[in-house]
């Protein structure tokens, strides 16, 4: 992004934040649905987004997920891979929900641990199945990798973004 378009996005934010007159604080406790659509509204600030912002500000135990954990999760099973990543970020979301449970330290431990699996072994274009300790349960595991080795005939998908 180039420097003038920063700066239009700071001032953005900073109006929207001054006709809201509330401070983050007190917006993330508000209605879940509430929240994120006030979070929604900010530049650059999408669903996976305002899930992040109420996740990190400890005020819900959601997910968040970015596409390195999003990965990792359409891999695994939880979801396919749609042209549009919104609707697969969606997807996945209602799938493991329910398994995050109603505890935020869960959560960002979850959330940080997906995202740091796909960065380092679920990688995008060459993920390193021969490393990942989840390979012997992965629909997507190159065959015959990892310490168990993987599933045979299966391929992997890319929930790349």
């Amino acid at each position: 992004m180039l420097p003038d378009g920063r700066v239009e996005k700071l001032l953005r934010a900073a109006t929207l934040a001054a006709v809201l007159e509330a401070p983050l604080s007190k917006v993330v406790k508000r209605p879940l649905l509430e929240a994120r659509r006030i979070l929604r509204r900010f530049p650059g600030v999408g669903e996976p987004g305002a899930d992040r912002l109420l996740l990190f500000s400890r005020a819900r135990p959601l997910l968040g997920l970015e596409s390195n954990g999003l990965r990792v999760l359409v891999r695994l099973g939880f979801g396919q891979d749609h042209p549009h990543y919104a609707r697969t970020w969606r997807e996945v979301t209602a799938r493991v929900s329910p398994e995050a449970g109603d505890s935020v330290p869960f959560a960002l431990r979850a959330h940080l641990v997906l995202r740091h699996h796909g960065q380092t072994l679920c990688t995008r274009s060459r993920p390193r199945c021969d490393a990942c300790p989840l390979s012997a349960d992965c629909p997507s595991a190159a065959p015959g990798a990892g310490p168990h080795g993987g599933r045979a005939g299966s391929k992997h998908v890319s929930a790349s973004r």
